[in-house]
């Protein structure tokens, strides 16, 4: 017969963040870093717009986010993630962003796909998060809070 416990506790979900400022530019990529935690997986992350954010002409602010710099095997790329310059030309304060993990590598694990390694974390790791502005003059920089969510194991 098996035996388990009915009150151990589960999983705690803990949430870290890093706060940039002028860190967008003209055709160019600016990548953040911050810290998962050990014994952990990553469930979301959240991107807050603190101050508005405007560019000169019709261009696209991407978001990705990776385990290496420029990868996006944490959240999968999204060319118009934070604006898409066809839209507007302005990101208001106030906007907030979720993205969801890429499962199996920094998520829970696909329902009936067995075949990776899995992503859960033994040892804390930097993770980069990388925002791309397109050719275009960013005339009000703005503010950005990047939170990552994540649900740590004993």
């Amino acid at each position: 017969m098996a035996t388990y416990g009915h009150t151990l506790p589960g999983p705690a979900l803990a949430v870290n963040k890093v706060i940039v400022k002028d860190i967008l530019a003209n055709g160019t990529a600016a990548v953040v870093e911050i810290q998962q935690p050990k014994n952990s997986i990553v469930e979301n992350v959240y991107v807050r717009i603190l101050d508005d954010i405007t560019v000169a002409g019709d261009v696209d602010i991407a978001f990705q986010m990776g385990a290496t710099n420029s990868s996006a095997d944490i959240v999968a790329a999204a060319a118009t993630g934070i604006l898409e310059g066809g839209d507007a030309l302005t990101v208001s304060a106030g906007n907030v962003f979720k993205y969801d993990a890429v499962a199996g590598t920094a998520g829970p694990s696909t329902t009936g796909v067995t075949d990776g390694a899995g992503s859960y974390q033994t040892t804390a790791r930097t993770l980069y998060a990388q925002f791309t502005t397109g050719a275009a003059a960013v005339s009000a920089q703005g503010g950005i809070e990047l939170s990552c969510v994540y649900r740590i194991f004993e």
